[in-house]
């Protein structure tokens, strides 16, 4: 529903493999778990990280870090922010059939 929420308004976004062996980044000698999987798959441990917190609800992690200023797609300035993520969300949301536009 994401994806295609992007796919629609121009922010294409695409699934991580979430392997199960980048889980052992979390590891730490003070912390039950650390949020830093280290210099490897940042977005996939990002992801990873926010997903050991949500049991088994429906979720998604947009890592929009770099996207903040300068983005060349369709409709957005050339300098300044970009706003990347504010129109898929928008739309996400309003084909959950969760909200209506009067």
């Amino acid at each position: 529903m994401v994806i295609d929420a992007g796919d629609r308004v121009g922010e294409r976004i695409w699934e991580l493999p979430t392997f199960e062996e980048y889980k052992s980044q979390f590891n730490s000698d003070i912390a039950d778990l650390k949020n830093s999987g280290g210099s490897g798959a940042g977005a996939i441990t990002g992801a990873m990280f926010i997903g050991s917190f949500v049991d088994e609800a429906s979720w998604v992690h947009l890592d929009i870090a770099g996207t903040g200023s300068d983005c060349q797609a369709v409709g957005y300035p050339k300098k300044g922010g970009s706003g990347f993520g504010v129109r898929l969300m928008v739309e996400a949301c309003l084909n959950a059939g969760e909200f209506k536009v009067s």
